[in-house]
């Protein structure tokens, strides 16, 4: 019989935790103007009418869950992207 280290899964476990970190710091008012610039690259290089929700995200490198942290809706990032240029 082998007996397994269990050192290989707490390193991974201590890499999530440091991932979830980087997140967290991302968060705030600088993130939201990164994931708006995002979605202005968006809709110079493909058209507005691929921008979505899911494609913000993809493209700012985030979950759409913590996309919806920053903007709860479709029309409170629309609002948001409008208030740069107003």
């Amino acid at each position: 019989m082998s007996i397994k280290s269990n050192a290989g899964k707490s390193n991974r476990s201590n890499q999530t935790q440091e991932k979830r970190v980087k997140r967290k710091k991302q968060a705030g008012p600088d993130r939201k103007q990164q994931i708006l610039q995002q979605a202005v690259e968006i809709i110079a290089a493909e058209g507005y009418g691929k921008l979505s929700m899911r494609a913000l995200a993809r493209a700012s490198g985030i979950t759409l869950g913590a996309l919806q942290y920053h903007f709860s809706t479709w029309a409170d990032m629309l609002r948001a992207l409008n208030s740069l240029y107003t």
